[in-house]
């Protein structure tokens, strides 16, 4: 698994994530907007960020009806992950019971209910904070921070 010296560009990695999405939902005209610096690494292991942000990123093209923004940046306290979408969000009522296995928010769309258990268990295994609120776009947003000089 991931060593303190391994660290993964992020962007690429969003990129390879979205342009399998956007033929599997080819439907739905996803207009999907990244904003990530082009040189910005995360410290992990990058099946590990591929499970992650292709949880995230799935339900965000899964719930959202036609917008979903993906954005990576750096501040004081770590590095920080953010996928948000423009459908109907997520009660905070809601929010830690979707978090556990086998869960999901609209029995309506296929799934098992695992991807949030997964992305918890891997921000778990990195010490990492998993937040989960309305996006200003009216859905979902969530955002994951890495604590700077963190690694498995």
């Amino acid at each position: 698994k991931a060593t303190l010296g391994q660290t993964v560009l992020i962007k690429p990695l969003v990129e390879k994530i979205v342009r399998g999405l956007v033929k599997v939902y080819h439907d739905r005209q996803v207009d999907c907007q990244v904003q990530i610096e082009e040189a910005l690494r995360f410290h992990a292991d990058e099946a590990d960020l591929m499970e992650l942000l292709g949880n995230l990123i799935d339900n965000a093209f899964k719930y959202g009806r036609q917008k979903v923004l993906i954005s990576a940046y750096v501040n004081r306290s770590g590095r920080i992950i953010s996928v948000e979408d423009d459908g109907d969000g997520i009660r905070q009522d809601e929010i830690e019971q979707l978090l556990k296995r086998g869960v999901r928010a609209d029995q309506k769309v296929a799934g098992q209910g695992i991807g949030l258990d997964i992305v918890n268990e891997i921000t778990r295994l990195y010490g990492a904070h998993l937040t989960v609120s309305q996006s200003a776009m009216g859905g979902a947003s969530f955002s994951v921070l890495f604590p700077h000089g963190n690694a498995k």
